[in-house]
């Protein structure tokens, strides 16, 4: 059954993840030390697809003996890797300064470390809105549905349609992080 379990790649199946990262320790002493330290994130996009999970199948499948068969079943109306989201790309940079001295006979070490994340402020979509319609009732065994074309009105004769946000970001949840500014002070003693 094509159409409820397709070939392709799963929602997880990421291709290629790379962290690649570089520190130069600028000075250091007894008293304290400067290190600089960039970071090159890369992730490919993950694959979806045009799906409902409230396929009503039931009607047109003979019960095999279930004690309660199953209402309703998944659908992939696209291979369930036909998209992909954005690829993200993520430069970052930090810097780690360290300063040691004695409280009595105590040892300390302050730590500061200011860091931009997302130097270059790339931006990408890595969660995007999969709402798909299901607009009139079809036989998955028999039939191939129609789609209704993205933003048409009158669907009239077609079986489903892509909801006027397919594959784009709804929250800015969906979006890469923009450029991102931290600063963390620690101590040791």
């Amino acid at each position: 059954m094509e159409w409820y379990s397709p070939d392709g790649d799963l929602g997880i199946d990421q291709r290629h993840k790379a962290r690649l990262w570089a520190v130069w320790n600028v000075f250091g002493n007894s008293r304290h030390s400067l290190s600089a330290s960039w970071m090159e994130s890369y992730n490919t996009g993950t694959p979806y697809g045009a799906v409902i999970t409230n396929a009503r199948v039931a009607a047109y499948v003979t019960n095999p003996g279930y004690l309660t068969p199953p209402t309703t079943n998944t659908y992939y109306f696209t291979a369930r890797d036909a998209f992909r989201t954005d690829d993200i790309h993520v430069s970052s940079l930090s810097l780690n300064y360290s300063f040691k001295f004695n409280a009595g006979s105590t040892p300390i070490e302050v730590l500061l470390q200011p860091e931009v994340v997302n130097l270059f402020n790339e931006h990408g979509v890595w969660n995007p809105d999969t709402t798909v319609r299901r607009l009139s009732t079809f036989n998955p065994y028999t039939d191939t549905p129609q789609e209704c074309p993205q933003g048409e009105t009158n669907c009239a004769g077609y079986n489903w349609q892509k909801g006027a946000n397919f594959g784009q970001p709804l929250t800015q949840n969906d979006y890469q992080p923009p450029r991102t500014f931290r600063f963390s002070v620690g101590f040791r003693f």
